[in-house]
């Protein structure tokens, strides 16, 4: 197990991870207030988006903006007009697995 004690080591520790990360919904409709319950986040795609964490910006009220770079959008890959999507820390929720990089790296030699 790693300990770090703060978010920048263990981005440089580990710069290459590719992250799986879901957007939570803010506003809901009626019907979906009804049954949201507490411990349940509700999230604007149920799927998730591969992407790789290029920037990392600290807000003024300690929260953190993430700059996301999606692997699977060929927008968001281009060299003249690479795409980066930014969401708070607080509004997602953020896993790592690690056959991502494996996957990933297989697509990529069969291209």
């Amino acid at each position: 197990m790693n300990i770090y004690g703060d978010l920048e080591t263990f981005l440089l520790d580990n710069e290459d991870r590719i992250y799986r990360y879901w957007v939570k919904k803010q506003i809901f409709t009626p019907r979906e207030m009804e049954n949201k319950y507490i411990d349940q986040p509700v999230y604007i795609d149920d799927n998730a988006t591969s992407a790789l964490i290029v920037e990392v910006i600290p807000l003024p009220n300690g929260n953190i903006l993430i700059g996301f770079q999606d692997l699977y959008d060929e927008s968001s890959l281009s060299q003249e007009h690479p795409y980066i999507s930014y969401h708070q820390l607080n509004e997602i929720q953020l896993d790592y697995w690690e056959c991502d990089r494996e996957k990933f790296i297989e697509e990529e030699e069969e291209e």
